[in-house]
């Protein structure tokens, strides 16, 4: 009952306002005995798609680390510890000897390390990731897989002419091809 008493109504609404066009491109409203006339007109913008892919380089991340995490930075300073005054004597910095020696000292320069090796990192990925994507063909799992087996360390990257680096890059995938599903397996093993 309650079902077909709310059909009624709803078409009983839909009738009452039945919309009529006009002549300056509005549209009237007819209530009963009402008229309400509607003449906003719908403009639309069209916006060209904006893509923002911010690349920042590897110092850049590691200034940003630093200026973030700077109270680990300074836990992690023992460096300056012992000094010789002019006027003669030993001057020792009691906070570096206490963080040096301490839990929260090994710990802060074991993250150093961490920003240190992340930041070789992406060192040597800003100039290898272009190489794999000019000079490979591969895609997905595989150039993941192959990514980690050949990626050089950073002082070959740095003393290395460009052709020195194509040269090697073009060594391992060489060797990658060679013997795919061992290396596939060896590095499913290592996770």
């Amino acid at each position: 009952m309650l079902k077909n008493s709310l059909y009624f109504f709803c078409l009983l609404l839909c009738y009452s306002f039945i919309p009529k066009p006009l002549p300056e491109g509005g549209v009237a409203l007819a209530v009963q005995d009402t008229v309400v006339l509607d003449t906003l007109q719908k403009d639309t913008l069209t916006i060209e798609a904006v893509v923002v892919d911010k690349q920042i380089g590897a110092l850049e991340k590691l200034e940003a680390k630093k200026a973030y995490h700077k109270e680990i930075f300074l836990l992690g300073d023992n460096k300056g510890m012992v000094s010789l005054p002019i006027t003669g004597g030993i001057a020792i910095n009691i906070q570096k000897l206490y963080n040096h020696f301490s839990r929260r000292g090994r710990g802060a320069r074991r993250l150093e390390r961490t920003f240190e090796r992340e930041y070789e990192d992406d060192l040597v990925d800003s100039i290898w990731n272009p190489l794999l994507a000019a000079y490979t063909a591969l895609r997905g799992d595989s150039l993941t897989t192959f990514s980690l087996y050949a990626k050089p360390p950073l002082a070959f990257i740095a003393q290395a002419t460009d052709y020195e680096r194509v040269e090697y890059l073009l060594h391992k995938l060489k060797n990658y091809q060679d013997s795919t599903e061992v290396i596939h397996r060896r590095f499913m093993l290592q996770r």
